[in-house]
C-alpha cells in the first residue's frame, strides 16, 4: 500500500475524531440522541478502520501495549453484568453503547498515533491533535461570547453555566502545555492568547467547583513543568497573560467575590443547591447499600430516585458525583472497575509518554475532581474529550518494540475484537435510533387518531429495539384503549410493567383499567397497583395521593382509609399546597 495513502486515510482518521469532539459540544453538548448516534456509529467506524490496519505479526502486541486495555474491558465488563439485573435494561444498554464509545475513543487516539511510522511524524499527530482540540475550545467559547446576554455566567453551546466549565477544565491545561512545548514564535502566541481566552472563560462561567479544579490542575502543571516556565520568554508570557487575567477579575470583581465568599462561609451549606445536592447524595448511597454488589443497573438512578426521596422537591437524574452514581448503579463491581481503570491511568501517566502528557494529565486530573461535584459525563461531550485526551496522553512518540513472535497466530485476536466491538457500536445505537424514531412517530400518529399508522409503528420500533421495552408495551397498551379494548389493553399494561417495574407511570393504565370493568374483586388489585405506584413516588406529584384516595373512596367505599391517604399528602406536600 502506497505510504502517501496511508497518510491521508490517517490524515482523514483525526479529522473525523476532531469534527466528533467539536460537533458533540457544538450541538447542546451532545445531549440528543441524533449527536449521540452519530458519534457512536463514528466511534464503532474508527474501531473497524483500526482493526482493517492491524496485520501480522505484532498487532496483537501493539494492541494490548495499550494500557488500559484490560482495565478498559473489566469497566465493560462489570457493567455487562450490572445490565443483567437492571431495572430498566433497555436504559443500561443504551448507557452501555455510551461507555464503550467512550472508552473506544481513547483506544482510537492511542492507536492513530501509533500508526504513524516515526517518532517525528507520531510527534506532528500529536502537536496537531493539541491544536485543534485546543482550536475547538477557541470555537465554543467564541460562540458562548457571542449567544451571551447581559450579566448572565457563561453557558455557551452547552448552555448550562456548570457543563461549560467541566468542559474547559479539560482544554484549559492542555492550551498552557502547549505554550511551554512549542519553540515556534506564532505556535507561542496562539498557545497564550488561547490560555487567557479558556481562563478567563471558565471564571465568567461563575462555577466555584470548577475554580477549584483549575487551581489544582494548573498549580500542578507550572510545578510539573517549573524548568520552562522560569525561562525568561516564558516568565514575560505567563506575566502579561496573569496582568490580563486579573484585570478580568477585577472587572467582574463583586459577581466573582460573592461567590468565592460562599465557600469559606457555613451559609453555603443553606443553599438550596447544596442542600438538594447533599439529598441527592444521601439517596445515592442508599441505593449503594440497598443493592451493594451490582447496583440497580447503570443509568437508573433517576429511575430509582423516586423510591428514596425523603421530601418533595429533591429529584435529579443523577446525583452530580459520578463516583457514588457508579456505586449505586453498579454497585461495589462496578465501583472497584472504574478504580482501576483510574489506577491504571494514574500509574501509566507517571512517566512522561510524549511532550503533552503533563498537559493532558492535568487536563484529566482536573476533570476526575470535578465531577465529584457536577454532571460532566451525562454532557456526553465531555467524556468523549476526556476518553480521547486518554489515549494521546498515553501514546508514546518513541517506537515500540515487542519481542519477536516465533509463530503466527491462527486467529488475529486484536482485529476480531476490535471488529466486535466497532459492530456493536455501529449496529446497537443504529437500531436504537431508528427504533425511538418510529416510537416518536406512533405516538404523533395516535394523537392525530389514525391509530392503524400508530400500530404499525409501534410494532416496527419494538422491531427494530435493541432491547426489549415497557415504553412500548405501554404505548400499545393505550391504543388498544382508544380502540375500546380493554382485555387486550390490560395485557400489554401489565407487560409495560414486567418489563419495567421501576416505571411508574405505568401502573396507572391497568388501574384504571380494572376499576372500569364493574369487577369488585379487581378493585383490591386496582388499590395494589396504586398504592405500588405511590410508594415509589411518595414525592413526585400530590395527584398520586388523590388518585388513591378516589379508589378507597368511590371504588372500595373505606372512607377511613381515603382520609388517611389525603392527611398522607398534606402532610407530604404541605409546603406546595
Amino acid at each position: 500500500m502506497p505510504s502517501n495513502f496511508v497518510q491521508r486515510q490517517l490524515v482523514i482518521f483525526g479529522s473525523v475524531l476532531l469534527f466528533l469532539l467539536f460537533w458533540s459540544a457544538y450541538d447542546y453538548g451532545g445531549r440528543y440522541l441524533h449527536v449521540q448516534t452519530l458519534s457512536q456509529v463514528l466511534a464503532g467506524g474508527l474501531l473497524l478502520w483500526s482493526a482493517r490496519r492491524f496485520r501480522y505479526p505484532d498487532s496483537f502486541q501493539s494492541l494490548q501495549a495499550y494500557p488500559l486495555l484490560w482495565p478498559s474491558l473489566l469497566w465493560l465488563s462489570s457493567a455487562c453484568l450490572s445490565f443483567a439485573f437492571s431495572v430498566n435494561q433497555l436504559t443500561s444498554l443504551e448507557e452501555i453503547a455510551r461507555l464503550l464509545m467512550y472508552l473506544s475513543l481513547g483506544l482510537c487516539a492511542y492507536l492513530w498515533v501509533q500508526q504513524f511510522e516515526t517518532a517525528e511524524a507520531r510527534r506532528n499527530a500529536l502537536d496537531w491533535s493539541v491544536r485543534g482540540i485546543v482550536g475547538i475550545g477557541l470555537v465554543i467559547v467564541t460562540l458562548g461570547w457571542i449567544m451571551q446576554s447581559g450579566g448572565q455566567s457563561l453557558a455557551g453551546t452547552f448552555y448550562r453555566t456548570n457543563d461549560l466549565a467541566g468542559y474547559l477544565l479539560l482544554i484549559t491545561p492542555l492550551a498552557l502545555g502547549g505554550l511551554f512545548n512549542t519553540s515556534q514564535k506564532h505556535w507561542k502566541a496562539y498557545y497564550g492568547l488561547s490560555t487567557l481566552v479558556l481562563v478567563v472563560s471558565l471564571i465568567s462561567t461563575n462555577s466555584r467547583t470548577s475554580w477549584l479544579a483549575m487551581l489544582v490542575s494548573l498549580g500542578f502543571l507550572l510545578y510539573l513543568y517549573r524548568q520552562q516556565f522560569l525561562r525568561k520568554e516564558t516568565l514575560a508570557v505567563g506575566a502579561v497573560i496573569a496582568i490580563l487575567v486579573l484585570g478580568a477579575l477585577i472587572v467582574n470583581g463583586e459577581s466573582i467575590g460573592n461567590r468565592l465568599s460562599t465557600l469559606t462561609h457555613l451559609s453555603i451549606l443553606q443553599e438550596n443547591a447544596t442542600s438538594w445536592r447533599l439529598h441527592l447524595l444521601q439517596n445515592a448511597w442508599s441505593m449503594f447499600l440497598d443493592r451493594p454488589i451490582l447496583g440497580y443497573g447503570p443509568n437508573t438512578y433517576g429511575i430509582v430516585l423516586p423510591q428514596y426521596m425523603q421530601s418533595a422537591g429533591f429529584y435529579s437524574i443523577n446525583p452530580h458525583n459520578y463516583y457514588l452514581q457508579t456505586l449505586a448503579e453498579t454497585g461495589l463491581l462496578g465501583g472497584l472497575a472504574l478504580l482501576i481503570w483510574l489506577g491504571s491511568l494514574g500509574r501509566s501517566m507517571r512517566q512522561s509518554l510524549n511532550p503533552y502528557s503533563y498537559a493532558l494529565a492535568c487536563g484529566l486530573l482536573a476533570s476526575l475532581i470535578h465531577i465529584g461535584f457536577d454532571i460532566d459525563w451525562s454532557v456526553s461531550a465531555i467524556p468523549l474529550l476526556f476518553f480521547s485526551m486518554t489515549g494521546l496522553a498515553l501514546s508514546p512518540v518513541a517506537k515500540q518494540v515487542y519481542p519477536p513472535i516465533t509463530y503466527t497466530p491462527y486467529i488475529n485476536t486484536s482485529r476480531v475484537l476490535l471488529g466486535l466491538l466497532g459492530a456493536s457500536l455501529v449496529l446497537v445505537p443504529s437500531l436504537n435510533y431508528f427504533s425511538a424514531q418510529a416510537y416518536i412517530a406512533s405516538i404523533q400518529a395516535q394523537s392525530q387518531s389514525n391509530l392503524k399508522a400508530a400500530q404499525t409503528q409501534i410494532q416496527r420500533a419494538m422491531t427494530l429495539a435493541p432491547w426489549p421495552s415497557g415504553k412500548h408495551y405501554h404505548a400499545k397498551a393505550t391504543f388498544f384503549e382508544d380502540q375500546k379494548e380493554p382485555a387486550q389493553a390490560l395485557v400489554y399494561s401489565l407487560k409495560a410493567i414486567q418489563i419495567d417495574p421501576h416505571n411508574a407511570r405505568y401502573y396507572s393504565l391497568p388501574g384504571k383499567l380494572m376499576l372500569q370493568d364493574g369487577d369488585p374483586k379487581n378493585d383490591l388489585q386496582a388499590a395494589g397497583l396504586f398504592e405500588r405506584r405511590l410508594a415509589m413516588n411518595p414525592y413526585r406529584h400530590p395527584g398520586l395521593y388523590t388518585e388513591l384516595a378516589e379508589v378507597y373512596w368511590r371504588g372500595l367505599k373505606r372512607k377511613k382509609e381515603a382520609k388517611a391517604i389525603y392527611e398522607r399528602g398534606l402532610n407530604a406536600f404541605s409546603d406546595n399546597i
